[in-house]
């Protein structure tokens, strides 16, 4: 019987969510084909479900482990038939020295994914930190024998320059990608989410420079590894010899994306229920991919890729970073301005239509406000006249109504519910308000400051008795007194005076300056349940709070309604369930980040015009959602509207339908 680790602590700490026996089966029965005597390294072992898979094939396996507590169930439940198993940091030069081979014909690994946060936090494992594993991998290139120069110097810009916000698993694929054999093949587990994440950009390069991509299967329903709710892709890749020209190389060249349903699934195979009387499931699986068998099965869904396309997408996104300039200076000077998601792409074979990023537009794209502490910042709206406003506290053991002058308060929207039915922002209709007191100072601190010539006034005395009783109170213990002003969340507000000028002086009650983002013309959630809603500001421009993302497009070409219409298409829905992240329970979580990269199609002036007085009749309420969207896409796709409109809804119905089932 397989031994499993369920201890938390080693889960969170050391990234070990472990493969299992049916998707190690399924990775290795895409990598070994049915070869004999290959050499296989799995770097990060964690109980041997890598190793068992390849034993089973015939390969020859060594295993790297870290944890001594893991390192020994590997032994007992690989029955010690291993090649090599080492009980040591697959990060150290000392351990790669130890291996019986300096480079592999199979590297399949689960690579751990502890976030940047909690990487110096393994200080304790072997000396794990940061630097030392940046350090180690350097030396590591130095001693790999079967590296040529060139692609040395390759691994050491990739070293040097991975983002410090990277998680654990970015310096373990490029250990796996150094540790691949040429002619051999690289397969990881590998979370969706990677493809989206900006500190993962460079590892794609390495992908690209140094192997072909082969296959990508993807785990549409999220069930490989519930307990992490992540939704996970299995990636195999052929070790090549470095590309002088990858633009060249990859013209024309596609890999094989997979979909595969949990339908497919069945006993002890995640592709068992495809077969339910073969007795290798996994072989066959392949096979018949391979074949091009599965057309109109809802179990699986199979996609050729066009990597040259993914390659122009990646380009457009690092052509100005410092490394990329270095590695490939000759493509950092090309135009590869639209970003495309392959799907949509595919959508397009007769249209004769290019497209730019939000960001290439000019439009900036950000977050709302975050207080830090929104039990104090944020109120509600009761009754007002010209000067003073009525407002309500509701902060703990503070509930009570409060008298402000008008100027103190603005109002803002702070969550999802409040957002109108139509698609502009209805300021009667919102109750909340933020206390805006840069201006405004408790009475000590006026008087204290006034004698320095600061022209700031004094708050209202409602508002400063309030915040006198709560810097009082003790929010901690008797044993560990702790008081508001303390707080993290408060405390960068508090800034000393410069320059001798008092009014530079600010206290923890005073949140910054708002910023534009704070300001916007078009806000969206960031966590959607359903298709993500943009909307439109009012023209006072409402406050925005940190749940949602946020537009302002005063720079851009694009105005606010062209914006609000062509956002809220059905072209613009289905390139959000393409790019943004699915979370646990099957909401889209929308990121400034995947906002900079929405697909917008270059179109002329009139057909700009024509967008943005639907975006009129919509702000106004005057148009359904659906209508529009029609308008928006017979504008945009002409005479192939109608046949794109389908392609649209029907891959839009698939992956919210997906989404669903989280």
């Amino acid at each position: 019987m397989k031994t499993q680790v369920n201890n938390l602590f080693y889960k969170k700490r050391l990234g070990q969510y472990f493969s299992g026996d049916k998707l190690a089966n399924l990775l290795a029965a895409f990598t070994l084909r049915n070869k004999e005597n290959l050499d296989l390294i799995d770097p990060m072992c964690g109980v041997g479900d890598m190793l068992l898979a390849g034993m089973d094939r015939k390969a020859k396996v060594t295993g790297i482990e870290l944890d001594e507590h893991v390192y020994k169930l590997c032994q007992t439940n690989t029955d010690y038939k291993y090649n090599q198993l080492i009980n040591g940091n697959s990060f150290s030069l000392d351990t790669i020295k130890d291996l019986s081979h300096k480079s592999f014909d199979v590297v399949m690994t689960n690579p751990p994914y502890v976030r940047y946060q909690y990487i110096n936090q393994l200080e304790d494992f072997n000396g794990i930190n940061d630097k030392a594993i940046r350090n180690s991998l350097l030396d590591i290139v130095d001693y790999m024998q079967d590296l040529q120069t060139d692609e040395k110097d390759l691994f050491k810009t990739v070293i040097k320059n991975y983002s410090g916000l990277s998680d654990l698993a970015v310096p373990s694929w490029i250990l796996c990608a150094m540790l691949t054999k040429k002619e051999g093949k690289l397969a990881l587990v590998v979370p969706e989410s990677w493809l989206n994440r900006d500190y993962s950009n460079i590892i794609q390069y390495l992908l690209y420079k140094l192997f072909d991509i082969e296959y990508v299967i993807e785990d549409t329903d999220r069930k490989w590894f519930e307990d992490a709710q992540v939704k996970t892709n299995l990636v195999i890749a052929k070790r090549t010899y470095i590309k002088d020209d990858i633009l060249q190389y990859f013209k024309d060249k596609y890999y094989t994306h997979v979909q595969l349903s949990s339908q497919a699934s069945r006993n002890n195979s995640l592709v068992g229920g495809l077969y339910p009387k073969d007795w290798a499931p996994e072989e066959k699986f392949v096979k018949d991919i391979d074949n091009g068998l599965f057309s109109g099965r809802d179990e699986v869904h199979i996609n050729k890729v066009n990597l040259s396309k993914k390659l122009n997408n990646l380009i457009s996104e690092v052509k100005e970073k410092k490394w990329f300039i270095e590695l490939e200076n000759h493509l950092s000077k090309v135009d590869f301005s639209s970003y495309l998601p392959i799907e949509q792409q595919q959508m397009l074979h007769d249209v004769n239509l290019s497209f730019k990023s939000l960001f290439d537009f000019n439009v900036n794209i950000g977050q709302g406000l975050r207080t830090g502490y929104n039990k104090f910042f944020y109120v509600d709206f009761i009754q007002s006249d010209d000067k003073y406003s009525v407002i309500q506290i509701d902060n703990g053991n503070y509930k009570q109504n409060i008298t402000v002058s008008n100027h103190v308060i603005r109002t803002v929207i702070r969550k999802q519910a409040e957002l109108p039915v139509g698609n502009k922002l209805n300021e009667q209709m919102l109750t909340g308000r933020v206390l805006l007191l840069q201006n405004s100072l408790k009475r000590e601190d006026y008087y204290r400051l006034k004698e320095l010539g600061s022209h700031r006034g004094m708050m209202d005395e409602g508002l400063n008795e309030y915040i006198n009783s709560l810097e009082k109170t003790n929010i901690g213990t008797e044993e560990a007194p702790k008081f508001i002003y303390e707080l993290s969340a408060v405390k960068p507000n508090i800034k000393k005076m410069k320059q001798d000028d008092p009014d530079t002086e600010n206290y923890w009650y005073m949140l910054p300056e708002l910023a534009n983002r704070h300001l916007p013309d078009i806000l969206v959630p960031r966590v959607n349940s359903r298709s993500p809603k943009f909307v439109m500001n009012t023209d006072s421009k409402v406050v925005v709070d940190a749940n949602f993302s946020t537009i302002n497009c005063e720079d851009s070409p694009l105005d606010k309604y062209f914006l609000i219409a062509f956002l809220n298409c059905q072209w613009t829905q289905l390139s959000l369930e393409l790019i943004g992240n699915v979370m646990g329970g099957g909401a889209l979580k929308v990121e400034a980040t995947h906002l900079k990269k929405l697909p917008i199609p270059i179109l002329s002036d009139e057909q700009i015009a024509s967008i943005s007085d639907i975006g009129h009749e919509l702000s106004k309420n005057n148009l359904s959602s659906d209508i529009a969207n029609d308008k928006v896409l017979e504008i945009v796709f002409k005479e192939h509207a109608l046949t794109i409109q389908k392609q649209i809804s029907t891959l839009l119905h698939r992956y919210q339908n997906n989404r669903k089932k989280k």
